[in-house]
């Protein structure tokens, strides 16, 4: 979806509502805002925020998703997944509620995770750059703390967790 060339836009917003019965990808650049909601699947799922966009996800279920977010965007909302990867960059953050069985999450460059509500039975973590992450797991909780980086756990999971660069782990 794109606007119509030679056309002026100033001072106006834009808005398009779309209903499909499926969705595998979504993709928002450029200071854009986006809102999904409502969808089934158990198939896999990639969800795309940069340049300063913002994602709203409510009330969806997916398969295997993968969140890439970047270039200080935003997602927030409620979901459902089976496994989650998690690519935070560039002080952007993300701030859900649901569950995955396991997730995989980077987070970098003074990025924010708000997983508090997000329950999960094992996650991988590899935090830098002065982020912070909230993370609530059952089982365990893997990985590396670096440069000035913050994790917060919920839950009673098994810890082995590297760190280094005054970085800390506590639970809540």
């Amino acid at each position: 979806i794109y606007l119509k060339a030679g056309y002026a836009y100033i001072g106006t917003t834009k808005m398009v509502e779309i209903t499909m019965p499926k969705i595998d990808r979504l993709s928002l650049s450029g200071a854009s805002q986006g809102e999904v909601s409502g969808f089934r699947s158990s198939d896999r799922l990639e969800f795309e925020a940069s340049g300063a966009s913002s994602l709203n996800i409510d009330d969806m279920k997916a398969g295997d998703t993968d969140f890439e977010i970047s270039g200080g965007s935003h997602v927030s909302g409620g979901i459902e997944i089976a496994e989650g990867i998690f690519n935070i960059s560039g002080a952007s953050s993300i701030d859900l509620e649901g569950y995955a069985s396991d997730i995989s999450i980077e987070v970098s460059g003074a990025s924010h995770a708000n997983l508090a509500n997000f329950s999960v039975s094992n996650a991988t973590v590899k935090i830098s750059g002065a982020s912070v992450v909230t993370v609530n797991a059952s089982d365990t909780i893997d990985g590396n703390i670096s440069g000035a980086s913050r994790l917060t756990y919920l839950g009673e999971p098994a810890l082995s967790i590297e760190m280094s660069g005054d970085s800390t782990v506590d639970s809540r």
